[in-house]
């Protein structure tokens, strides 16, 4: 190996022999050591010298390497003109340097990076080459294997569905965009490439730089912020954000998810969760079944029920906080089998034993496959308390209203029979004192049967509509108000309309007040009351006209009121009360107006039953 090297001389004196062979031996000690393959030929490319490096890289030992060219080498990679270019710039005395892809005895092929250099003598001809191979297969695998990594990448982020970019982390400039990145923002990828993240982030340009720096050192990869599109609209973002290297540099690449939504229900949650802890009713979850158990409560339930603690509250069985047993089992089994219950009012108990009343509405739900009951609780103790207050106030007022409507009204209906009586036995003198006490006796039978009316109206516990043929009812008031007032001229304005409205047998009670106050507060000789009614598309209007005082528009809202009286009026006040709460029941109303020339007009507005729900029959 390496005869030639080693005979490589001159004919100078011995002292340059010797120092010649000197640095000809640490030359080729040095070859030897080499880490690169080093390998010698001749001018005519037969090869005389391989190092051991050589040996290695190419798995030729040096036995079947001298002798040979380096086509031995050769992989096929390269044609034969590169290989002539590569003979024509060596001859001509210049270096070649270039990466090659060369075959080992194996047939394994390597890269090496390749400089061949010519040797020349002391005449300045060439007499060889010296070729060095490095070996830079793992550098060139690991290069393609970062080339198709890249390639990868640079082919996901451009078909990934979520917005993506890429942003210099020195000066915040956008290098790149994917397409859902310009959908999403609204910007060309041009036009993002012009722009700085700090344009679209809503941040200050100092936090978006100091959050970017966050980034770039993977201090921090996970951020919210608030983006500006190209519209001008605002969105919540959460933004993945690491360093990767590109061969554009180290870059960092941003994944943008709209999480505006999310945040938007996270704040409506926050608010719930917020109304929940202060509302002032009772909130719960609670397991289903008998042996149901709280989940969660809200500070109401545990004042409510008076226990120290949540914990505590929850730690006792939902059974434990019902009076009845029975009751609760029927509240459980209406929830399951319905779905809901609204409002069902039963006496619960507190932790230290006080009983109160509540109205529990409840739903299903149904978490993971667990079924749970998640129900509000109200305190409606005072309200039943009231409730019985008014029951026994009924109960009071139906004894009066007896005592109104027979006891005392019998007693009256005797004195006028009495007082009729005595009307043969007095003389001129006394037969004025005689019509004070008849007239007296009248009006008073007639304010029992008014009393009688708003007693029904007050215990009445709901409207009750039914169909009721309203101009009979008229006619008949009509007559009877022609009998007890003579000395009124009663009138009806055209024909009644023969249709029914939606009221009851106390209509009778509107048409009598208002027909009676017409007359009994006139204040003209003769008393004119004019009747009129006007069928409209869903509702009848009676028109009752009078000829007296009027009334004054600052007193029409409030004549109406309990214990309201007219003008110089000696009555209770308590007929126009009746009228229009009676009204009011019904759905209809009444108000008052001027008349022309002079006198008012109470308009009542009932509705036609045959445009309502719930026209049972014809009541005459």
């Amino acid at each position: 190996m390496g005869e030639k090297l080693g005979g490589w001389s001159s004919n100078a004196d011995a002292d340059a022999a010797e120092r010649r062979g000197r640095d000809l031996s640490w030359f080729r000690r040095a070859v030897e050591s080499s880490g690169h393959a080093v390998y010698m030929t001749s001018p005519a490319g037969v090869i005389e010298y391989v190092n051991p490096a050589f040996e290695k890289l190419t798995g030729y030992p040096a036995e079947e390497t001298l002798g040979e060219t380096p086509r031995i080498l050769k992989s096929g990679e390269r044609d034969e003109p590169y290989y002539e270019a590569l003979w024509e710039t060596i001859r001509a005395g210049e270096v070649w340097e270039e990466e090659i892809v060369n075959s080992r005895k194996n047939g394994e092929q390597y890269t090496a990076y390749q400089t061949i250099a010519p040797v020349f003598d002391e005449r300045g001809e060439i007499e060889g080459f010296m070729a060095v191979l490095n070996d830079v297969t793992e550098r060139k695998n690991a290069e393609e294997g970062l080339r198709r990594r890249e390639e990868r990448f640079r082919t996901m982020f451009q078909r990934h569905s979520a917005p993506m970019l890429l942003i210099d982390p020195g000066t915040g400039a956008i290098r790149n965009a994917n397409e859902a990145a310009t959908e999403f923002y609204g910007y060309s990828v041009d036009q993002f490439t012009e722009k700085k993240i700090q344009e679209i982030n809503r941040l200050s340009p100092e936090e978006v730089a100091r959050e970017r720096r966050r980034a770039e050192r993977e201090d921090r990869n996970h951020f919210v912020f608030d983006h500006e599109l190209a519209d001008g609209d605002v969105r919540t973002v959460e933004v993945h954000s690491s360093p990767i290297g590109l061969e554009d540099g180290t870059l960092l690449f941003s994944i943008v998810h709209d999480i505006t939504a999310r945040v938007e229900y996270e704040r409506e949650l926050e608010r719930h969760k917020e109304l929940v802890e202060n509302v002032p009713v009772g909130i719960y979850r609670n397991t289903a079944g008998e042996a149901g158990t709280f989940v969660e409560i809200n500070p109401a339930m545990v004042e409510m029920f008076d226990a120290d603690s949540a914990e505590e509250l929850l730690d006792q069985p939902v059974s434990r906080l019902y009076v009845d047993s029975v009751r609760r089992e029927a509240f459980s089994k209406a929830v399951q089998e319905n779905g809901r219950v609204t409002e069902a009012e039963l006496e619960l108990e507190t932790l230290s034993g006080e009983t109160f009343w509540g109205s529990v509405s409840a739903i299903v739900s149904t978490v993971d496959g667990e079924t749970y009951f998640d129900g509000v609780i109200q305190d409606i103790t005072a309200r039943k308390e009231y409730e019985q207050r008014l029951e026994d106030q009924r109960d009071d007022l139906e004894v009066l209203n007896q005592m109104v409507r027979h006891d005392i009204r019998n007693d009256l209906q005797l004195v006028l029979a009495y007082a009729q009586t005595l009307e043969e036995y007095v003389d001129p003198e006394g037969q004025e004192y005689l019509d004070t006490v008849l007239e007296s006796a009248h009006n008073a039978v007639e304010l029992t049967k008014t009393a009688r009316d708003v007693a029904e109206v007050m215990l009445q516990t709901e409207s009750s509509r039914e169909g009721v043929a309203f101009w009979r009812v008229l006619e008949r008031q009509l007559e009877g108000i022609a009998t007890s007032f003579p000395d009124a001229e009663v009138s009806v304005d055209g024909e009644l309309p023969r249709v029914t409205v939606l009221a009851d047998e106390l209509l009778e009670s509107v048409f009598r007040n208002l027909l009676k106050n017409a007359i009994q507060h006139n204040d003209k000789e003769r008393a004119e009351v004019a009747v009129s009614a006007t069928m409209c598309a869903d509702h009848v209007e009676v028109r009752i006209a009078d000829n007296g005082p009027g009334v004054p528009e600052a007193q029409r809202a409030e004549i109406f009121g309990k214990g309201e009286k007219g003008i110089e009026s000696e009555g209770t006040g308590i007929g126009l009360y009746l009228v229009s709460t009676l009204l009011e029941g019904w759905g209809g109303s009444v108000w008052v107006e001027d008349n022309e020339p002079e006198g008012a007009i109470f308009t009542v507005e009932l509705p036609r039953a045959e445009h309502s729900i719930g026209n049972d029959r014809d009541r005459s």
